[in-house]
C-alpha cells in the first residue's frame, strides 16, 4: 500500500506545469492533469479508506479482547475478598 501512497505523491508532478499551459494534455482540463492526477488521487482516497476502516476494526477487536475477563478453569474455586 505504500507503494501506492508514493505513486499517487509523484502523480502530482505534471500539475506543477499547469500555469504553462492552456491548451493539450498539461492544462489544468487537459487528460494528465485531470484524469492522472484526480484518478489516482479519488482511488487512493477510497483504498486509503478501505484500510482504514479495516485497521479500526482490528485495534477495537483488540480493546474489546482485552476488556473480556478470562474465563477461570473448571473446578478452581473463586475467593472473595
Amino acid at each position: 500500500m505504500s507503494y501506492w501512497a508514493i505513486f499517487t505523491g509523484v502523480s502530482f508532478l505534471p500539475i506543477t506545469a499547469m500555469p504553462f499551459f492552456k491548451t493539450g494534455p498539461l492544462a489544468w482540463n487537459g487528460a494528465i492533469t485531470f484524469w492522472g492526477l484526480f484518478g489516482t488521487y479519488f482511488i487512493w482516497t477510497a483504498s486509503m479508506g478501505v484500510c482504514m476502516a479495516k485497521d479500526a476494526s482490528r485495534r477495537l477487536r483488540e480493546v474489546r479482547d482485552l476488556d473480556v475477563p478470562r474465563k477461570q478453569k473448571s473446578g478452581s474455586a473463586v475467593v472473595s475478598a
